[in-house]
């Protein structure tokens, strides 16, 4: 059975985070008599980030929340697969997590452009809050093409988990459940399962790792902020 899905929006959201954010308050050393308000910036910078953080891992808890409701989980469950043999509610499954996986990218887009509302509305002078949205809006590009990957990513699990489904519908009253696992009567419909499970625990390993290179970049970067 495939293990749990887990989500790739919120390692790709710390990333929105973190390179939205300046690295230092200012691009270069600041002068004595403005050192204040460069702590102040670091300040705001960190207090930004946070946020932004906090946000990113409710969004990330919500989708898998209604991932979990709408079935996805379980879609390929030996008992539940049992009361499914023809994978009409299968199919139902994967059509609304499509649709989940759409609303929360849109979701999640419009937390990369919120940033620059926030900096506006941030309690400081001018000068630092326009050298904050400056250094934001040189990383949307980089923020926006973090989500999407993410959201393709998590697209291609669903797209392979759905050509399993697929395959199962194909393939009605040709399987069976055995225990914890499938058997089919035709050595072919075998085969072409064991290799469409297997490109989609690829997807997942391919999505792991994706998660994994965005934390160490977001926690790389939220170092260089605190410098």
């Amino acid at each position: 059975m495939i293990r749990t899905v887990r989500s790739a929006v919120l390692a790709a959201l710390l990333v929105v985070c973190a390179a939205s954010l300046p690295v230092r308050a200012a691009e270069a050393p600041a002068a004595p008599e403005e050192q204040g308000g460069s702590l102040s910036a670091t300040y705001l910078t960190g207090k930004l980030y946070a946020q932004a953080a906090l946000d990113a891992e409710r969004l990330s808890r919500a989708y898998e929340s209604e991932l979990e409701q709408a079935g996805f989980y379980k879609l390929l469950n030996v008992q539940r697969l049992q009361g499914d043999p023809d994978m009409v509610k299968g199919k139902a499954i994967l059509a609304r997590s499509r649709d989940l996986a759409a609303r929360y990218k849109a979701r999640s887009l419009d937390l990369v452009k919120q940033g620059g509302d926030r900096i506006q509305a941030l309690d400081t002078d001018e000068e630092t809050r326009a050298r904050l949205a400056a250094s934001w809006e040189r990383a949307q590009a980089e923020a926006r093409a973090e989500v999407e990957e993410a959201w393709r990513l998590e697209g291609a699990i669903i797209e392979r988990m759905a050509e399993v489904a697929d395959l199962l519908a194909r393939a009605t009253g040709a399987w069976r459940v055995n225990g914890e696992r499938l058997s089919f009567e035709r050595g072919a419909d075998s085969a072409e399962y064991t290799r469409r499970l297997a490109a989609a625990k690829a997807a997942m390993q391919a999505q792991d790792d994706f998660q994994s290179q965005a934390r160490k970049k977001a926690f790389k970067r939220l170092l260089e902020i605190a410098k």
